[in-house]
C-alpha cells in the first residue's frame, strides 16, 4: 500500500515537473454578478467619483449612457471640470465626440469651463477640435467667450480654426472676453463683422445675428456702397423688431442714402405703419427731403394709413414746403 502511495506521489511529481516548462492556461473562476451602485454614473462623473464610475463599468452600465438631455457621463465630467472622472471614463472607452440635444460635445463643455487639462485629454483621444454645436459654435468659440486663455492655447495648438464662423457669422474673436482677444489676435484671429454682414442681417430679419453683431461692436450707423444704414434696410424691409433694436442702440434716424432717402422715406413708401410710428417716436424728421425735394409724405401717397399718421405728426409734401419757403 505504501509503495502504491509512493508511486502515485512520484508519478504526480513527474507530471508537475514536466508541466513547469510551459505557462499554464489560467482558468477564470465563475464570475459573480456585480450590482450597479445606487449613485448614478452621471452623478459620479460630475463629482469625479472614480470608484463609483469603475463600479458601474464592472456592473455593465453603458459608459455612454444618455440622460434626458442626451448627455453622457463624459459630458458631466467635462462640465464640472473633474479631470480624474474624465480620465476614468476615457480610459474605459467613453465616446469623446458624443453630442447632447444641443449639439454639445464634451469638448464644448471643457472649453466653456476653461479646463485646459480636460481639453488636452479629449483632443489626445481624438476629439474633433472644430466640431460645431447646434448654433455653429466650436470649442474655440466657447473658450474665447469665457476668456479661458489656457484652453484657447491648447485648442489652437491642436489645429482649431481661429477664424471659423458660427451660424450668426461670428468668429471666436467677435465673441471673445477681453482676456482672450490678445491671444486670439496673436494667432491671426480676425473679425468677420463687416458692415455688409450687419446690414444684410438687418434687412433679412435675422434678429439673433443682429444682436451678436451689435454685441461685438459693429457700427450701427455704418453705410453700404449705396449709402444705406442697417436701420434704413430694416425699415424698408419691414423688420420691426430689428428696427426697434437698432433704435435702442442709437441708430441714426436722419441718415440718408445716395438718393437722400431716410429710413422714414423707405418705410413710408413701403407702407410699414408700425415702423413709421416707431421712427416718429424716435424723433425722425417727418419733413426730411430727398435729392428731388420729396418728403416721406410724398412717397406715402398710395398708403393712406401711413399718410394720415405722417400728417398727424406735422408732415407736409415737398411742394408744400417749397411754397411755404417762398
Amino acid at each position: 500500500m505504501m509503495t502504491n502511495k509512493i508511486l502515485l506521489f512520484l508519478t504526480a511529481g513527474c507530471l508537475v515537473a514536466a508541466g513547469c516548462s510551459s505557462t499554464p492556461t489560467p482558468v477564470e473562476p465563475p464570475k459573480e454578478k456585480v450590482e450597479a451602485p445606487s449613485v448614478s454614473i452621471h452623478q459620479a462623473a460630475y463629482k469625479g467619483d472614480i470608484e463609483t464610475i469603475l463600479e458601474h463599468h464592472a456592473a455593465g452600465t453603458n459608459i455612454d449612457l444618455r440622460n434626458q438631455w442626451n448627455a453622457t457621463p463624459l459630458h458631466y465630467s467635462a462640465r464640472s471640470g473633474k479631470l480624474i472622472g474624465a480620465q476614468a471614463l476615457v480610459g474605459v472607452g467613453a465616446d469623446v465626440n458624443a453630442k447632447n440635444d444641443d449639439g454639445d460635445t464634451p469638448l464644448h463643455f471643457a472649453a466653456s469651463k476653461g479646463s485646459a487639462e480636460i481639453v488636452t485629454l479629449l483632443l489626445t483621444n481624438k476629439a474633433k477640435v472644430d466640431e460645431p454645436d447646434a448654433e455653429g459654435m466650436t470649442a474655440l468659440h466657447r473658450a474665447a467667450r469665457g476668456g479661458h486663455v489656457d484652453a484657447i492655447e491648447v485648442l489652437i495648438a491642436n489645429g482649431a480654426a481661429v477664424n471659423i464662423k458660427n451660424k450668426a457669422g461670428l468668429t471666436p474673436l467677435e465673441l471673445a472676453d477681453a482676456n482672450a482677444t490678445e491671444v486670439l489676435r496673436k494667432h491671426g484671429a480676425q473679425s468677420a463683422v463687416k458692415l455688409g454682414a450687419l446690414s444684410d442681417d438687418a434687412a433679412n430679419g435675422n434678429l439673433e445675428a443682429v444682436k451678436q453683431h451689435l454685441k461685438a461692436g459693429s457700427d450701427v450707423n455704418g453705410k453700404d456702397n449705396l449709402g444705406r444704414t442697417p436701420l434704413y434696410r430694416a425699415a424698408y424691409n419691414g423688420q420691426k423688431e430689428i428696427v426697434v433694436l437698432l433704435l435702442e442702440n442709437k441708430a441714426d434716424t436722419s441718415a440718408r442714402d445716395a438718393n437722400g432717402w431716410s429710413p422714414l422715406h423707405g418705410s413710408a413708401y413701403k407702407g410699414h405703419l408700425e415702423i413709421v410710428a416707431a421712427l416718429i417716436a424716435s424723433k425722425a424728421e417727418v419733413n426730411a427731403t430727398d435729392t428731388d425735394g420729396d418728403t416721406p409724405l410724398d412717397w406715402a401717397k398710395n398708403k393712406p394709413e401711413v399718410a394720415e399718421l405722417l400728417r398727424s405728426n406735422g408732415a407736409k409734401t415737398g411742394a408744400n414746403l417749397k411754397a411755404a419757403a417762398n
